[in-house]
């Protein structure tokens, strides 16, 4: 007789444990239920193969065999006999399902190794209907085993799957469970074989087809579930999936994750079946799909967890989750970027509200907007000088915002933290040097000198006040319109143009009110860090006080000159005339000291001449290279 033929209570042990399996059975009540004990793989094959085997007992390890090996060999020669596999190592319970085992025991300290084995061997045989039971004790015996399967914790999502197939075919007496996914339309749609039980090759895992030659389309087109008892009977003969699969009997019903088509859930054999479904297998089909559903819901909503809290771990900004149901809204999570960012581990961190990073240069002007934010529970993004744990001060840019529940309740509040430190302290360093610029005596210009002219960008209040233009006058416009009729072309010309190095000239210009005054203009190159040059700058000078103050000493040097010379050349021509006349009446010594003091006299005069020459060429280098006299050049 075939092992799995109806009828048969026969439990087989293949093991050592007999008095484990023997009062479990014995605990059973019932006289239809017997054990036959064997020691060796080929033993328990055989009588598998030779006898009405209703369940198999299969220990992990026996005198001569491998539990697992056991049940690989029995998954080909007896896939539809209900396997026990009975171990004390929770490790080998995925094994032992993918091996082919129906559902496993395992001995765990605490539990009744007698009485869960048999709760499991009266759901096992109480599928074969060799076991007399009404309706409602087949349909308890159904969602125990179900249940048995869903709730167990030890297993994984893909060897509860497993379960759930081997369970199906055996409970419809199918030869063929499956889980599909199913990606595209319905045109272009394909139908992937993610699990399955039985031996139709095509609906092997991995296997695939397109969509619109699976029964699947039709199972997905349908609200409830897709079950035909004869394909034959119900005109699938010329559907492009009889001839693809072949199936004599068919139920199925859709997996649907997050509201999206995942695939199906399907039992099904090559030849019909004798007998409809029933209600009961029919919602045994359909919880089946809806746990599915509902477990891959849930990976996916782990995944997503999981990802979002890498995001969080891992993210390059602190973050910081706090509880405004608790007293001070403390901190119940930190990253590894935030006590990296502040130097506080995360024992130290949690528990206490966020304002631990303050300190006594904190501005409270920044502070109390934020907590304004939070009582208003609105997001906020303020930057705050905080203190690391070493005591260290940096600059935080703290973006807060709140974390709503579905009711739109606030639940928690998200912070994260930038340091900003760099930047900080850099643009501190931009008002600085912005305040010195505008607030310096001379006048400063930037200057675009990618447009013809250099025409002005920027100009500083020291410019408006040497020059009468207000800063949005002057840009735009070039240095040169501060030129008028009596500034020298050339020079004016030379405020429109730059060089690799900076240049000065000293002009006359004009203010905007049209008087005129002597201006000092230095143009020096801005150039970036690949040396190209981008802008110029230039730097103005009122230098008429200085230009008159060197004229003045001019004149005057002029007039003494002019003076000094006439008087000395006056009396040196007398003194000489009367040296030529009274030439016979002077002592040799009388004369040597009078040609003495002629001599010094002339030489006088030639220093003089010489101090005048130098006094104009002063003149002319202030008025070519900016620099006058008593200035620095």
């Amino acid at each position: 007789m075939r092992s799995d033929a109806p009828g048969s209570s026969l439990v087989l042990h293949a093991g050592s444990d007999d008095g484990l399996v023997g009062d479990a059975v014995e605990s059973l009540g019932t006289d239809e239920a017997t054990v036959r004990a064997v020691d060796s793989e080929a033993a328990a094959l055989t009588a598998v193969r030779e006898e009405s085997v209703g369940c198999l007992v299969c220990e992990s390890e026996f005198a001569d065999g491998d539990g697992l090996e056991l049940l690989s060999a029995l998954e080909t020669s007896a896939p539809l006999l209900p396997t026990l596999f009975l171990t004390d190592d929770p490790s080998l319970g995925d094994a032992a399902l993918s091996a082919g085992a129906t559902d496993i025991v395992v001995k765990q300290d605490g539990l009744d190794p007698v009485a869960v084995l048999a709760r499991r061997l009266e759901n096992t045989l109480s599928r074969g209907p060799a076991v007399t039971r009404d309706a409602d004790e087949e349909a308890v015996a159904l969602l125990q085993s179900m249940y048995d399967v869903t709730t167990d914790t030890e297993s994984s999502f893909e060897a509860k799957v497993d379960r759930l197939l081997r369970l199906g075919c055996e409970t419809f007496s199918l030869s063929n469970g499956f889980l599909t996914r199913i990606e595209g339309g319905e045109a272009d749609g394909k139908q992937t074989i993610v699990q399955s039980r039985g031996p139709h090759e095509k609906l092997s895992p991995g296997e695939s087809c397109p969509l619109s030659r699976a029964y699947c389309r039709e199972t997905v087109r349908t609200d409830g579930l897709l079950a035909f008892e004869d394909a034959v009977e119900a005109g699938w003969t010329d559907d492009p999936s009889y001839e693809e699969f072949g199936l004599g009997c068919y139920i199925g019903g859709k997996v649907v994750v997050d509201g999206e088509l995942y695939g199906t859930l399907c039992f099904a054999d090559t030849e019909p079946r004798q007998t409809p479904f029933t209600e009961l297998e029919r919602t045994a089909v359909r919880l089946m799909s809806e746990w599915v559903s509902y477990e891959l819901e849930g990976q996916q909503a782990r995944a997503e967890l999981e990802l979002k809290e890498r995001a969080m771990d891992e993210a390059p900004v602190g973050i910081l989750i706090s509880d405004p149901d608790q007293h001070d809204n403390p901190a119940v999570y930190v990253n590894d970027q935030f006590t990296e960012m502040t130097g506080y581990p995360e024992a130290d961190a949690l528990g206490r509200n966020c304002r631990f990073l303050q300190g006594e240069r904190t501005d409270p002007e920044p502070v109390a907007e934020l907590r304004a934010a939070i009582d208003a529970e609105r997001p906020v993004s303020v930057e705050l000088r905080n203190y690391r744990r070493d005591g260290t001060e940096f600059w935080n840019r703290v973006s807060v915002a709140p974390i709503r529940n579905s009711e739109g309740e606030v639940t928690n509040y998200v912070g994260f933290q930038e340091d900003v430190t760099e930047r900080k302290e850099h643009e501190l360093e931009l008002k600085l040097r912005n305040r010195a610029i505008s607030a310096a005596p001379i006048g400063i210009t930037i200057h675009d000198t990618s447009a013809p002219a250099l025409p002005v960008t920027y100009a500083n209040s020291g410019f408006e006040a040497i020059t009468g233009y207000e800063p949005t006058a002057i840009e735009g416009e070039p240095l040169s319109m501060l030129a008028g009729a009596e500034t020298e072309p050339e020079r004016a010309g030379a405020l429109e143009t730059v060089g690799g190095e900076s240049a000065s000239e000293t002009l006359l210009l004009y203010r905007t009110d049209g008087s005129p005054f002597w201006g000092r203009v230095s143009i020096a190159p801005v150039t970036d860090e690949d040396g190209e040059t981008t802008h110029a700058v230039g730097f103005l000078q009122d230098v008429t006080e200085t230009k008159q103050h060197a004229e003045e000493i001019e004149r005057r040097l002029d007039e003494f000159g002019d003076v000094l010379a006439a008087e000395l050349q006056t009396p040196l021509r007398d003194a000489r005339s009367r040296l030529a006349a009274d030439l016979d009446e002077l002592s040799p010594g009388d004369l040597s000291a009078a040609l003495a003091a002629i001599e010094r006299t002339d030489s006088l005069i030639d220093d003089l001449t010489t101090v005048h020459s130098f006094s104009v060429k002063s003149r002319d280098v202030f008025e070519t290279d900016g620099s006058a006299p008593g200035t620095d050049p």
